[in-house]
């Protein structure tokens, strides 16, 4: 794995930034532009999240070039919790950090929806035309940098995209039709649950945190069909050729 010239990180849980079912992020103790991004636990698929991360990164770097509408990977780097991957902090232009989607909905008074939906809309077509293949398009792997003008800038977290595909056989991490036809059933399902967490958020709010960090996301609860037998997967194709 590539590391960076850092060692010895000390985190704490006062650096804490968010819990996710795979990973805990963190801030980096003395550089403000950078989050640690660690297991939450020692299940295979929350050991391997940030090896995959890297390798779906390394990918979009190779296929596209530096992108703007993600957070880079810097590397790994030893920490007191073990080696970590190191990942720019997205942060709004008066420097504080950036919410998620979710947060920003859920627990904002007053959040502007129209311009969450307008913007996050064009990131999705953005994601679409261009076959940037992030298939996990969820309201807590979105940030949104908010620019001094009030607009939000949104900002991808997660990056594993075609390394970690529920697909029972992932044809749409290697074919750019479906991979297309996948991002956009993605990104209307971002956009119908952010207009669900919208109409929801009182409740969302009484939940206690950890039960509602752990609410499946669009990718978890779609990989659920993904992992049925093939069958099904053929169907899916066929329902979007069909004409209504």
């Amino acid at each position: 794995m590539p590391l960076t010239n850092e060692t010895g990180i000390e985190l704490h849980d006062g650096l804490l930034i968010n819990r996710g079912q795979l990973r805990h992020c963190y801030r980096h103790p003395t550089d403000p532009g950078i989050v640690v991004k660690v297991p939450s636990g020692s299940r295979k698929d929350q050991l391997e999240a940030n090896l995959k991360e890297y390798r779906g990164y390394q990918d979009l770097i190779r296929r596209h070039g530096r992108l703007s509408c993600i957070s880079h990977c810097l590397g790994f780097s030893d920490t007191n919790r073990g080696q970590r991957l190191l990942c720019e902090c997205v942060r709004n232009e008066d420097g504080t950090i950036a919410q998620t989607v979710w947060d920003t909905v859920v627990h904002q008074n007053g959040c502007d929806l129209d311009s969450i939906l307008i913007e996050t809309g064009e990131l999705c077509s953005y994601l679409i035309e261009r076959d940037i293949r992030l298939f996990d398009l969820n309201p807590k792997n979105i940030a949104l940098s908010r620019q001094n003008n009030g607009a939000f800038r949104p900002v991808v977290l997660d990056l594993k995209g075609r390394f970690d595909n529920n697909e029972f056989i992932p044809l749409s991490s290697y074919i750019g039709f479906l991979a297309r036809m996948k991002l956009a059933r993605r990104s209307r399902q971002l956009i119908e649950r952010i207009r669900y967490l919208y109409a929801h958020r009182q409740s969302l709010r009484r939940q206690p945190i950890q039960m509602a960090q752990n609410r499946p996301s669009a990718g978890e609860s779609c990989g659920r069909l993904y992992s049925l037998p093939m069958m099904w997967q053929l169907a899916e194709l066929l329902l979007e050729f069909t004409p209504l």
